[in-house]
Parts: C-alpha cells; structure tokens; sequence
C-alpha cells in the first residue's frame, strides 16, 4: 500500500498556539481565526493566527508560537458581534520564535507514493495497521479472509464437558475432553473464529459405524471450514483412525504423519479435496501436552 498524497498536505502545527512570522517581535497583537481570515491569504502585519495542533498554517507565517509564550489581552464583547463573542481579541506574545518552530512540513511523516504497508502484512486487532490506512486516505484494500477453523477430538475414552452423558463409551467413565476447549480459546484469541465439530469415537468393536461418524463429521468441518483441526486418533495403534479415514474415504493426502519431536511426534499434515479446493487438515496427538 502507497501513500497516495504527502502527510501533511499542508505545512501544520504540532502545538495550539498562533502562527506567525519568525520575525515578529513580542508584543500585542490581533487574534485572526477560520472565522475571520482564510488561510490562503497572508496574515496582515500586526495579527496573529490562532491554530490548534494538526491545522494548516495561514500563508505568510513561517512559524508558530505556543500558548504557553502569550498572554491573553482582550477578547470580543457579547454586545459588539454574536458570532465572536468571548473569543480572544488580543494577545501578548512573550517570545520571539525562531523560523519553522512548532511546523510540521508537507510529507514530514509520509511522503506521497511512500510504502505504508507490505504484502503480507497482517491487519490486526490493535488497530495499528487500520490508522495507518486511514492516515494515507486509503479507503479499501485487498486482503485475505482469516480461515474459520473446524475442530475436532477423536476417542470413545472422551466426555464433553458440556454434555457430559453423550459421548464416551468407556467403561470406567473415561476423561473430559480438553483439547477442544484449550485450542478453541487459543484460537479464538487470536481472532480465528472456530466450528466445533464435537466428539468421535473411535471403538474397534464398532469400526464401521465409528470410520462413518469420522467421515461425517470431517465433511461437516469441510463444509463449513478452511482448516480442519483435530486431536486424536493420529498413532500406530488399531483404533486410531484418522489417516485411513482421510486416503481412503475422503481422497486426501497426507503428506507427512510424524514429525522429529517429542511430545507430538504423531502430528500429521494433509490435505483434502472440497469442490475444487484442497483444505488443510492438521492432525494432532490426543494427548494434551502434544496436542497444545
């Protein structure tokens, strides 16, 4: 993204104070203001103009002189005009400043066809990259979409937390799913925003039914994702189904299943076919401390 104008347009104040000339003595002198005086004409010997931090400066001043350096003389009487009423009339500069004092010039922060953002950048939630646009005039850009990521925990050992009776098969009672809720609340907190795709179970007894259930709520996420997300079911052992499930029922890819670390060697990258696109799907260990 360029900047498509200097920032300032035009030479400005950094201070509220009054523009003047560089040599203009201290002593008292007539308040202009927007009001009473365009600023694409020179001030006139004897006046000041009043400005305020950010305001362009009037032709013919080459410096501004801050509030702090004056000192109110008179101001205009609510019987004489209306329109000015109680607003300074007079002030007594108590310096002489020197030329350019309290003036930003035009492109003194950025200049015209500067680059303000890079390719790639990443337009966050602090709003740092949104008024830098905003500082060049740049309404609209071209950006990509954050992915919604579909997440999804595999194991008939596993209770969801929030409907506790519905998922595990275990006979000793099995354990609450924590993948979910920890890499959902990460994610969220980066932004992502997230389809959670539940619970499936994985028991050999019933493989059939449970390689459906996977299919199922794999095409769920597909459907209403980018990014497939899951935990579990990435191992070695009978039960664990994710990558058969992914090459022979989904047609995907796995283009690697173990990575050279530990915890989390299991972690698996694949991708599959959705209506002409190949999504994403990462793949990792149930257990917790691999998993997050």
């Amino acid at each position: 993204v360029f900047a498509s104008q200097n920032v300032p347009q035009l030479p400005s104040t950094n201070a509220d104070g009054y523009a003047i000339r560089s040599t203009d003595p201290p002593g008292v002198y007539k308040v202009l203001t927007s009001k009473t005086h365009s600023i694409s004409q020179p001030v006139p010997p004897g006046s000041v103009y009043r400005v305020n931090t950010g305001g362009p400066l009037p032709a013919g001043s080459d410096a501004v002189i801050m509030v702090e350096d004056t000192r109110l003389v008179s101001t205009y009487d609510d019987d004489l005009d209306e329109d000015l009423a109680g607003e300074e009339k007079e002030i007594e500069t108590l310096a002489q400043v020197p030329e350019k004092e309290n003036i930003r010039f035009p492109g003194t922060d950025v200049k015209k066809g500067d680059t303000v953002l890079h390719k790639g950048d990443i337009i966050k939630s602090g709003g740092g990259e949104v008024g830098t646009l905003a500082f060049v005039g740049q309404k609209q850009v071209e950006v990509y979409r954050k992915p919604i990521v579909a997440l999804l925990s595999t194991g008939n050992e596993l209770i969801d937390l929030e409907n506790p009776g519905t998922n595990s098969s275990s006979d000793w009672g099995g354990v609450f799913d924590t993948n979910r809720p920890s890499l959902r609340a990460a994610l969220e907190g980066l932004g992502y925003e997230v389809l959670d795709l539940g619970i499936v179970p994985d028991e050999l007894s019933i493989l059939i039914f449970r390689i459906d259930s996977h299919v199922s709520a794999i095409q769920r996420g597909l459907h209403g994702a980018d990014i497939i997300l899951t935990t579990g079911g990435t191992s070695m052992g009978p039960t664990d189904l994710l990558k058969p499930v992914i090459e022979r029922h989904l047609n995907g890819t796995i283009h690697f299943g173990r990575v050279s670390m530990k915890p989390g060697k299991p972690t698996t990258f694949a991708t599959i076919p959705f209506e002409n696109v190949a999504k994403p799907a990462f793949a990792l260990p149930g257990n917790p401390a691999s998993a997050l």
